[in-house]
Order: structure tokens, then sequence, then C-alpha cells
């Protein structure tokens, strides 16, 4: 599921090492006032916390993965993604606005590029 490290690691531009087979997903969350961190669950399994305003990055091995984010007594619905090697996904989280979702209190949503104009 998350982070398979190998022989295989290749020094990024950044200076880190990476394995280039693992795929990296980045969430987002909107700032909204709120101190508690969000979970962020995939597969069933917190790999992350998010705070405020602010953002993570983790690998995953390729494949279809599910995600969503846990607050304290709810969270978001499962958001579904395939992810290949090498391959970036940007997704953005922050509280629900949409009438459907508002039971959950956090809406997860996939976007393009980083999220930053959304």
């Amino acid at each position: 599921m998350v982070m398979r490290w190998g022989p295989d690691l290749v020094k990024g531009a950044d200076g880190r090492y990476h394995n280039p087979e693992l795929g990296t997903v980045h969430v987002r969350r909107k700032a909204a006032s709120r101190s508690d961190r969000y979970k962020v669950v995939v597969d069933g399994k917190t790999v992350e916390r998010v705070g405020d305003g602010s953002s993570v990055a983790f690998k995953v091995n390729p494949g279809h993965h599910g995600m969503r984010i846990r607050v304290t007594w709810t969270g978001s619905p499962v958001v579904h993604f395939d992810i290949g090697p090498g391959e970036t996904k940007w997704f953005l989280c922050e509280p629900s606005s949409q009438p459907g979702l508002r039971r959950h209190g956090v809406e997860l949503r996939q976007v393009t590029g980083d999220g930053a104009d959304r």
C-alpha cells in the first residue's frame, strides 16, 4: 500500500532519495479556522495528518486506492483513484459546503495541478 522502499532509490533534484516506482499523493487543506488536524486515510490506514491551511505529500504503490479524510467524529466519503509509477495526484480537502455532503463535515476531491487555483 504505502511506501514500498527498495534498493533502487534515486536521488532527485531536491536532494532527497525516492523510489521511482512509487506514486506521489499531495493533499492540501483549505484554511477554515479549525485547529484540529485531519487524518488522511488511504486504504483504511491513517498515513498522514494535515493541519489547517497546510499540505502533505506521501508515496503510494501504483494501483487503485481509496482515500478519505477523517475528523474526530466524521469524515469525507471515500474517493477512489488510480496512480501509476512516478505519477503525481493532487487532492483538496475542506469543510463541506454542498448540501448532500454536509453530514460528512469534510469534502475531499481530486484536482488538477497543485490545486492552488481552487
